[in-house]
């Protein structure tokens, strides 16, 4: 369902509804996150490899920014292996090796497994000290980072953009072909950013260039570049990479500080994460996102879910004029929509933790 069709089903059930004064993209956002306090639309589910051994020792992994519900992590090679979530503080307060949880450091989710399965991994840079970096100023911050003792920002623009370093002695990249490259950056508004870019230099004129293909969010953003995706520009060595390079381009105009953690090599992927994302809308250039910004931008929902949330959002409107007698209730239709959606699906209806902005409760739906 796109935007536009939510928009005019809405007016549709009010008298005059075309001339209704709502911002349309807050109304649709609120009325997503009150559906997901009752429902995990089966269209929000995704699977992601997970690389381990990221910072603070072998138990700490990557976790994607848009998790809304966990639902389990599995061993891909062996499905019988698997972990369950559970809350952080029962998880700290529990030995079970079969469990796993999602803590935040710094505004960063990450996953901790107690099982210290790491895929080798190449350091390149702690990130702690500026040391011989060039390129845009650096400074370090000991107070917002990830691992290690600190973390280094620096000021990006339009055209201020990248920071280039030495390593201490060449690497060989061989083994790390079909792994990532991860840079941990704190960006204070992603949508101001072009493009994040990296280069593995043998020579000046014989690089490889990876790019981040996934849209940047605000705050702590684990990036991932896999070695597979790489251009080759001249005649780069896999066993004699000497030097590297991170651009941080920002859109024309803009400019903000980036803050820049350890930056590292990883052979492969140990597990499979399966959990509910809370980025419910599709835009023009088939990303996930959080947020719609055009009328076009589509509403990632089944049949059955898009009534649910267009029943939401009227009775989002509704809430706001209540001192209108022409404003009809609904409640009710909500009611029954709700009440055919988990007997349709009982297994997974029901959401697994739990979420800030419900909007109308379960309880009271059941009354």
């Amino acid at each position: 369902m796109l935007l536009s069709e939510y928009k005019s089903r809405i007016q549709g059930f009010f008298e005059g509804g075309n001339s209704l004064s709502i911002d349309w993209y807050t109304n649709v956002k609120q009325a997503g996150e009150a559906m997901r306090g009752q429902i995990n639309p089966t269209t929000l589910k995704r699977s992601v490899q997970i690389y381990g051994g990221l910072y603070d020792g072998n138990e700490t992994y990557y976790c994607p920014n848009d998790v809304d519900v966990p639902v389990t992590l599995y061993n891909p090679r062996n499905t019988r292996e698997k972990w369950d979530y559970m809350p952080v503080q029962a998880y700290y307060n529990n030995t079970d090796s079969d469990k796993f949880t999602i803590d935040t450091i710094n505004g960063a989710k990450r996953i901790k497994l107690r099982n210290g399965v790491s895929s080798s991994s190449q350091l390149l840079n702690t990130f702690d000290v500026v040391g011989t970096k060039t390129g845009v100023t650096l400074t370090v911050n000991h107070y917002d980072f990830l691992s290690g003792t600190g973390a280094l920002q620096g000021t990006f623009t339009d055209t201020n953009t990248t920071i280039s370093g030495i390593l201490p002695t060449p690497i060989d990249i061989t083994d790390y072909l079909n792994g990532i490259f991860v840079i941990p950056a704190n960006f204070q508004k992603g949508s101001d950013v072009e493009s994040v870019t990296v280069k593995l230099y043998t020579t000046p004129n014989d690089f490889y260039t990876l790019v981040m293909e996934y849209p940047v969010v605000d705050g702590w953003n684990i990036m991932r570049m896999a070695l597979s995706g790489m251009t080759k520009t001249g005649f780069p060595v896999d066993t004699n990479i000497v030097s590297y390079s991170i651009e941080y381009k920002m859109k024309t105009g803009k400019s903000q500080i980036v803050i820049t953690d350890r930056i590292s090599l990883i052979e492969t992927y140990l597990y499979n994460f399966e959990y509910y994302s809370n980025n419910m809308f599709i835009d023009s250039n088939g990303n996930w996102v959080s947020t719609p910004t055009d009328i076009t931008d589509k509403i990632n929902v089944s049949e059955k879910e898009a009534d649910i949330l267009v029943y939401e959002g009227c009775r989002i409107v509704a809430l706001s004029n209540l001192k209108r007698k022409d404003v009809p209730p609904f409640d009710q239709e909500l009611m029954r929509k709700y009440n055919s959606y988990w007997a349709d699906n009982p297994s997974s209806a029901l959401p697994q933790t739990y979420v800030s902005d419900t909007g109308i409760s379960k309880g009271f739906l059941m009354e």
